[in-house]
């Protein structure tokens, strides 16, 4: 008889994956997904170690054959860029589909992700002197863009800027 620190009845009721969740405080998910990189190549597999790509990007990809997994690692290397989860899950679908090909994926990763649109930050520091105290982040923005709009309106009368 093997002696469990969670006691025998726990061990008889319960998956392997929910044993492993219990004793390293994970959760059942997060066991599965660890599970399932064990299907990526070992250079995909290499990015999610480097935290270069999401261990949830990883999961999708991993579902897709290994000759399609090396097509995604050399585009993502020539690219450089990962997939995000919805990219990722596109790529999983399609070749489910058996219909995901070097194209295919070049076109699912060249899309511009939401966190990639430039943007322009300005500090608080810089900024906030000028706003009510009250003036929420939202209404600050408003107001920049209106008094914005009113420049560029004044300057293209004139056409300088």
């Amino acid at each position: 008889m093997t002696s469990d620190p969670l006691g025998p009845k726990y061990m008889e009721n319960n998956r392997s994956n929910e044993q492993l969740a219990r004793m390293v405080g994970e959760s059942v998910t997060q066991i599965k997904r660890y599970i399932r990189l064990t299907k990526l190549i070992p250079k995909i597999l290499d990015m999610v170690d480097r935290e270069l790509l999401a261990i949830r990007s990883a999961v999708e990809i991993s579902f897709l054959t290994e000759a399609e997994q090396y097509e995604l690692h050399a585009v993502m290397e020539l690219e450089q860029c990962v997939p995000n989860i919805s990219q990722a899950n596109r790529l999983k679908r399609m070749s489910q589909q058996k219909c995901l090909d070097m194209d295919m994926i070049y076109e699912i990763l060249e899309e511009i992700k939401p966190n990639q649109r430039e943007q322009i930050k300005i500090p608080l520091e810089r900024i906030g002197k000028y706003f009510p105290a009250d003036y929420t982040p939202a209404q600050q923005a408003d107001l920049i863009e209106k008094l914005l709009k009113g420049w560029a309106q004044k300057n293209r009368k004139s056409n300088v800027y």
